[in-house]
């Protein structure tokens, strides 16, 4: 039975392993990613197995029909054993799915930091690092040994 939390607890599936690996990882140290990429796994793997759990009780509690209910009870074996068993193995595509979206963005963002200071390098982030402020731009008084230049 389709229902619309389901996309959401799917989502939620994908989203978890990307801010466990690339929450403030900076890959400087392999071990400390490879430390996150395994709890990532293990984090699906856990969450698999509890929505695997919990799943059909909502499913229970939304059906409308008692031919409804027999269908939720039936076939639900398979998918419990495949879930505490083998839920390692979508834990391992997701979690790598996530590092290689992290990975690229994290080598895409200074490229897209840098064509943007290419094309505009007076600017740098938001103030002018190369534009010197006279006394007569900033509005202060001019001192009586200033000359005056005559062009004005």
């Amino acid at each position: 039975m389709f229902h619309y939390y389901k996309l959401f607890l799917l989502l939620l599936q994908f989203v978890i392993p990307v801010f466990i690996i690339g929450y403030k990882n900076r890959y400087d140290n392999g071990s400390k990613t490879l430390f996150r990429f395994f709890a990532a796994v293990m984090i699906v793997w856990i969450y698999i197995a509890a929505m695997r759990s919990v799943i059909p009780d909502i499913d229970l509690y939304l059906a409308v029909t008692d031919k409804e209910r027999n269908l939720i009870s039936l076939g639900d074996g398979a998918k419990n054993a495949f879930a505490y068993m083998l839920g390692w193995i979508p834990g391992v595509i997701i979690s790598a799915i996530a590092w290689a979206l992290v990975r690229a963005w994290r080598w895409m963002t200074p490229k897209l930091k840098s064509s943007a200071v290419k094309h505009n390098p007076d600017k740098i982030s938001g103030s002018y690092s190369n534009h010197t402020v006279t006394p007569v731009e900033s509005g202060a008084p001019i001192n009586s040994k200033q000359s005056i230049p005559s062009s004005l």
